[in-house]
């Protein structure tokens, strides 16, 4: 590597120029190797994978399965599979402790990717927005609201003004009016 002058003077190391020339030379041999690797992997064609857009899930979530209970759910537990309060992926095979997480879980990048899905959505025809406003729109109309419990709560509430925005806003007004009082009110 280095030795020193020849004569016990000079305290000065003098370098073998040859043997660094050397290590030099084989360190650049071995970056421009390793360049032309990396170049390689580049340039190979990578195949084309063609997911779905996002659908909508078809499954209940239970999430309200744990509601006002707690558990302590430990690291231990978690790595042993011991956790009887918690929610468990089987697509991806992973247990989460709480139900934050695991809404966080089901809606991200991985496990969509799992499922075959892309995270782009599909766009959507004017058609279908609107067949998707009328479902709503009947499901709404539809609702079955309770009768009051009692002839004087029923007396009460229709010249209410609830009552006279609830006839107003749906449109049944010759229906309300016509319409008898239940027998027993």
């Amino acid at each position: 590597m280095s030795k020193f002058a020849k004569d016990g003077n000079n305290f000065r190391r003098e370098w073998n120029i040859e043997e660094f020339e050397a290590k030099a030379k084989a360190r650049l041999d071995a970056e421009l190797a390793l360049e032309s690797e990396r170049e390689s992997k580049v340039t190979e064609p990578q195949p084309i994978v063609q997911r779905a857009p996002l659908q909508r899930r078809t499954e209940d979530l239970r999430l309200a399965e744990y509601v006002g209970s707690r558990r302590v759910v430990t690291g231990a537990e978690a790595i042993a599979g011991n956790m009887a309060g918690s929610y468990y992926c089987k697509v991806c095979d992973c247990s989460l402790r709480d139900s934050a997480n695991y809404l966080a879980h089901i809606n991200g990048r991985k496990h969509n990717r799992m499922l075959g899905m892309s995270m782009r959505a599909e766009r959507s025809t004017l058609g279908e927005v609107k067949a998707r406003l009328e479902a709503h729109k009947r499901e709404r109309e539809e609702e079955v609201r309770p009768l009051p419990r009692s002839r004087a709560r029923l007396i009460a509430h229709a010249p209410s003004r609830t009552h006279r925005s609830l006839i107003t806003r749906t449109g049944s007004a010759s229906r309300a009016q016509g319409r008898a009082l239940p027998r027993g009110f």
